[in-house]
């Protein structure tokens, strides 16, 4: 239901669900909801009570099913349970005293009576144990097996272990860098036909206390040769990630990884072209216990646009390996 302008849930279960799409669960007043994701892409927004660092680490989650759950404060409820994101700081307050919902509005979590949470937590386990788990994993829905999930068959994709570079380039002597969820890259080309283009290439395990997701994604850009221009959204029909791996929850077995992705899943916004690539391997309200997850991007710099000019790329990113 909706009470002062939250979404409150009786139990984890149907927040999972309705988080997930699974909305069996009535929210009464819906149409009237603020979520801070109707009000986070206006800034200057005078109901966007965001500073402008967290309003710039919030935008890793944009395109997630949580910001249209929370409210223009960051907050929602389930049970008794009153729940604030603090996207800056990376941390989530809670408390049960409804007294204290205009500090957990401001972030101010320092009362004794607000307990705190890293993102890193899985706060569906905390606060509830283990149960109450969604029908969304039960149905081991988290694990896209459909049959858009294609055997790695992509042509000329290299095996693990070959010789691509990798880019970044790792610090000298290191071999297995561990990084803080995500490995990134981006790769700005010479002038193509008077556009310069942009790839970037990420491999992303985003933790917000109350989702979690473990994601590849490839995306293409451009812009005329003017430093003054912005770049936008451009085709590349050749983009494809290959990725392998495997990844490990506390409540299930190992899913190992090993496919190729030539389709959009879950991008956000709906591109009208093919400027992004993604692939989501795990989404849930629960957290992985243990990843490890490699991939090759590939793809032409300028795409269909450069003609006989695209030039092919290939390359791997230094891998998440999270235990």
């Amino acid at each position: 239901m909706l009470l002062d302008g939250r979404l409150h849930f009786p139990s984890p279960e149907v927040f999972e669900n309705y988080m997930f799409g699974l909305k069996e669960y009535e929210v009464i007043g819906e149409d009237s909801f603020l979520s801070l994701a109707s009000v986070i892409g206006d800034f200057q927004s005078e109901n966007l009570r965001l500073s402008e660092d967290q309003y710039s680490k919030t935008s890793d989650f944009r395109d997630t099913p949580l910001l249209s759950m929370l409210d223009k404060d960051g907050m929602l409820v389930i049970d008794d349970y009153i729940i604030s994101l603090d996207f800056e700081n990376q941390v989530a307050g809670v408390t049960k005293d409804k007294i204290l919902i205009p500090l957990l509005r401001a972030k101010d979590f320092s009362h004794t009576g607000i307990k705190v949470y890293t993102f890193e937590e899985e706060l569906l386990n905390i606060l509830f144990g283990n149960e109450g788990i969604s029908k969304y994993l039960n149905n081991e829905m988290g694990v896209d097996t459909g049959d858009n999930m294609r055997i790695l068959e992509c042509p000329g994709t290299p095996r693990p272990g070959l010789n691509l570079p990798y880019r970044p380039t790792p610090a000298a002597g290191v071999t297995n860098p561990r990084e803080d969820r995500v490995t990134s890259f981006s790769l700005d080309t010479p002038p193509i036909g008077g556009y310069i283009y942009r790839i970037n290439a990420k491999h992303a395990y985003q933790a917000a206390a109350l989702y979690f997701r473990l994601k590849s994604e490839l995306e293409h850009y451009r812009r005329t040769d003017d430093p003054t221009s912005i770049f936008s959204p451009d085709q590349d029909p050749f983009m494809s990630i290959s990725y392998w791996g495997d990844f490990t929850t506390a409540r299930r077995s190992k899913v190992f990884l090993d496919f190729c992705w030539e389709d959009c899943e879950g991008c956000w916004p709906q591109p009208a072209n093919r400027q992004k690539v993604q692939k989501v391997h795990w989404e849930a309200g629960r957290r992985l216990t243990q990843v490890n997850l490699y991939g090759i991007y590939r793809g032409r710099r300028g795409g269909s646009h450069a003609g006989t000019n695209a030039l092919p790329y290939e390359f791997r990113l230094v891998p998440i390996i999270r235990s």
